[in-house]
Formats: C-alpha cells, structure tokens, sequence
C-alpha cells in the first residue's frame, strides 16, 4: 500500500462545515500539561488526519503509546473510509476519549491503515 499522510494534527475541536466541506480546527497542540501523575484527561480531544493514495475501502487503526512502558493508553480502531480515487486525499476526523496518563515524557501517535503503520507523530506529557 503506497499512501502518503498529508496531516496528522491534534486539536481540541474538529467539525466539517456543511455547506464547503472544509475542515475547521481548533486549539491545536502537540503537548498536554498536567501538575500531577498519574492524570486522566477527562475530555476527549481530536486528530485529524488527510491522507494521499488509498483507493476502495480502508481501515483505520490509531494507538496513543506510553514510550516508556509500551503500554497503549488508548485506541481507536475499526474506522473505515472509502476512496473512489487515490489522486485525491481522505480527509477526516477521530475523537480520542479519555484516558489515563501515567508517566512525563514523549508518547507517540500511532496510525495503521490495513494493519500496516504508517506513520507515527510525538505527544509530549510535559509535568509542571
């Protein structure tokens, strides 16, 4: 499978406008800071993401991981998107619902498509 990932962008509020099906973000950030550990973020948040050369129908597979403990600390799978054409980005949104962190540091973001990942984005646990 050859796709390319336009965007992977995390932000507070994501909605597709009607009327011109353009995508509006807000509150975008790569960074979540918490006073204390363990901390469970108790408001979902969203990822959007716009990806290039998928053609027929696909599935979607996102993991957020602790780096630390390898532990997954929240997936969303089973999201399927349909393209007609593989010229033309997928774009869409996923909401993230609540989870519980554990440790400070680099988390990544893991997308598969069809069971293969392809691309991987840093969330930064930063303890004030």
């Amino acid at each position: 499978m050859e796709c390319q990932i336009e965007a992977l962008l995390l932000a507070d509020n994501i909605y597709q406008d009607v009327s011109s099906k353009k995508f509006v973000l807000s509150g975008l950030f790569h960074q979540i800071n918490t006073s204390e550990l363990p901390f469970i973020l108790s408001c979902s948040f969203g990822v959007f993401i716009s990806v290039s050369g998928l053609i027929g129908l696909s599935t979607i597979k996102l993991e957020i991981i602790d780096i630390t403990t390898k532990m997954c600390l929240a997936s969303i799978s089973s999201i399927e998107i349909n393209s007609p054409d593989a010229s033309i980005p997928v774009s869409f949104g996923i909401e993230v619902p609540p989870f519980e962190i554990y440790n400070a540091g680099r988390h990544i973001i893991n997308l598969e498509i069809n069971q293969h990942l392809v691309h991987t984005s840093p969330l930064i646990i930063h303890k004030t």
